[in-house]
C-alpha cells in the first residue's frame, strides 16, 4: 500500500538542531518593569553563544513569540536556554538572580523557572 500526501509537520528549536543533532531547553522565562535595561545587563554574557551548545538568551517584543503562551505574549520578556543535558542549573539560577538583584533589585523582575 503506497500513501501519497502524507504530511509529517516535526517542529524544530532551530535547524542547528539538525545539523549537529543538539538542543536547547528553556531553563526561565524572565519578566519585569524594565526588560529592555534587564536583557542590557543579561546580553553581554551571552554574546558569541550557539543555541544547542551554549547558554543562550532571547528577546521577544510584545506579541512577537512564536507560540501561543498568553502568559507571556502581553508583554515583552526574555528567555534563557541551557544547552539539553546541563547538569549545573543552580549555578545558572544564582547567578542570574545576583546579576539583576546588584543592578535592579528583587522586587523589579520576576523569573519563571522551566527546570
Amino acid at each position: 500500500m503506497m500513501l501519497s500526501g502524507l504530511t509529517i509537520d516535526i517542529k524544530l528549536q532551530s535547524f542547528g538542531d539538525v545539523i549537529t543533532n543538539s538542543s536547547s531547553e528553556v531553563f526561565c522565562t524572565i519578566v519585569g518593569t524594565n526588560i529592555e535595561y534587564i536583557l542590557e545587563i543579561l546580553k553581554p554574557i551571552f554574546i558569541g553563544c550557539e543555541e544547542g551548545i551554549d547558554p543562550t538568551l532571547d528577546y521577544f517584543k510584545k506579541g512577537e513569540y512564536e507560540y501561543d503562551l498568553d502568559a507571556y505574549n502581553d508583554y515583552p520578556f526574555i528567555q534563557i536556554r541551557l544547552p539539553q543535558g546541563t547538569l549545573c542549573h543552580q549555578l545558572y539560577k544564582e547567578g542570574i538572580e545576583s546579576i539583576l538583584d546588584k543592578y535592579i533589585g528583587k522586587t523589579n523582575y520576576t523569573i519563571v523557572y522551566d527546570s
